[in-house]
């Protein structure tokens, strides 16, 4: 399974349980897939909607990449 580290923030908002050792996830001793959100800090961070890049000819069209 691949895994990308997450950052300093998201590891904040989400308090994870399970570690990573020799690259392998072991689980940890919560219930469920041992992540608990935390709201209160998750509030910290308002959504900003984001949209993907996408190529346009000149004309206006969209073109493949």
């Amino acid at each position: 399974q691949e895994y990308m580290k997450h950052g300093a923030k998201t590891d904040q908002v989400f308090q994870q349980t399970f570690t990573w050792t020799d690259g392998f996830l072991h689980p940890g001793d919560q219930p469920g897939l041992g992540v608990t959100l935390d709201v209160d800090e998750a509030g910290k961070y308002p959504y900003v909607q984001a949209y993907l890049p996408y190529n346009r000819l000149a004309d206006g069209t969209v073109h493949d990449w």
